[in-house]
C-alpha cells in the first residue's frame, strides 16, 4: 500500500500548482477507504475512465496531456490495486482530483 500511495501523492504534488493536497483515510466495517484529494490541473479523462475501468491488463491511450506524466506510476498503482484485491476510483472535480482506494482491512 506504500507504494500505491506514495505514486499517488507524487502524481498530486507534481500537478498542484499553489493548491493543496488532502489526504483522508477511514474505516467503514471491515473495509478501509483511503483518498487523496488535491486542487491540481485534474487528472485527465482517459486515466480517470481506465483507472475506474475493472480490467488491470488495459492501458490508456498515450498522448499528450496536461503536465509531464506519461501515466507511468499509475499503471503500477493499478496492478498492485487489483493484486490487493482492492478497488481504485478516479474523479475529475471542478478544482482537481480526488482518487479514492477501498481495501479489506486487517484486524
Amino acid at each position: 500500500m506504500g507504494i500505491v500511495l506514495g505514486n499517488l501523492i507524487d502524481n498530486a504534488a507534481k500537478n498542484t500548482v499553489g493548491g493543496s493536497i488532502t489526504i483522508n483515510s477511514e474505516l467503514f466495517g471491515s473495509k478501509v477507504c483511503v483518498s487523496i484529494k488535491d486542487t491540481g490541473f485534474g487528472i485527465p479523462d482517459k486515466y480517470a475512465t481506465w483507472l475506474n475501468e475493472d480490467d488491470p491488463a488495459a492501458e490508456p491511450q498515450h498522448g499528450q496531456s496536461q503536465g509531464a506524466s506519461s501515466g507511468m506510476g499509475l499503471l503500477i498503482v493499478k496492478e498492485i490495486v487489483s493484486m490487493m484485491g482492492a478497488q481504485i476510483h478516479a474523479q475529475r472535480t471542478v478544482d482537481g482530483t480526488i482518487i479514492t482506494v477501498l481495501l479489506e482491512s486487517e484486524e
